[in-house]
């Protein structure tokens, strides 16, 4: 993923992280801001970090696997179906990225 960043942030994509982990202390799946931060960072991802303990985007989208990624066009339209999950080595990747080159064009 971090390499789509690079491509195409340039470009004038953005892109965001939505951490879907709770803000709760204690509960099953707490992560701090600052975790969540770090996760980022390790990942090579320096991106913002959106805070979504209840799962609303997922739902938005009709979805219920993260990673999730939804693509929307310059005037904010969902373009095309959104993508879960990694799937087969890249396959994620190449999608977005061939999803991306089209609409930078």
């Amino acid at each position: 993923m971090r390499f789509l960043v690079y491509e195409f942030a340039p470009r004038g994509v953005v892109f965001y992280l939505i951490s879907t982990d709770s803000e709760t202390p204690g509960s099953k799946n707490y992560a701090s801001d600052e975790a969540v931060r770090e996760y980022g960072r390790k990942s090579g991802l320096r991106l913002p970090v959106l805070r979504d303990p209840e799962g609303k985007t997922l739902r938005e989208y009709g979805r219920d696997q993260i990673p999730l990624a939804v693509v929307l066009d310059r005037q904010g339209r969902v373009d095309g179906k959104p993508l879960e999950g990694f799937g087969p080595r890249g396959t994620l990747e190449r999608t977005l990225r061939s999803r991306l080159r089209r609409l930078t064009r």
